[in-house]
């Protein structure tokens, strides 16, 4: 039963800091477009963030997306689409 424990607390641990990680991204991109998007709107993968939002805001994230790129690069985020 401590291994089951052992995983699942590393499992949340994961899941915990993916949301504090998504946390911080948004705030980055409201911050630079004054633009509000939601947490469940994006999605980090292979070192791309999914941003699933109006054509709008995803064509203003990127005209900035130099600028975004170079702040989120300590999330280890190399691309986004």
């Amino acid at each position: 039963m401590s291994l089951f424990n052992s995983i699942l607390n590393s499992i949340q641990g994961n899941i915990n800091k993916n949301n504090s990680y998504k946390k911080d991204i948004i705030l980055i991109i409201n911050k630079n477009l004054n633009l509000k998007i939601e947490e469940d709107s994006i999605n980090i993968y292979k070192n791309t963030l999914n941003i699933k939002t109006t054509p709008t805001i995803k064509n203003a994230i990127l005209l900035k997306k130099d600028i975004l790129l170079k702040e989120l690069n300590s999330f280890n985020i190399k691309n986004i689409n």
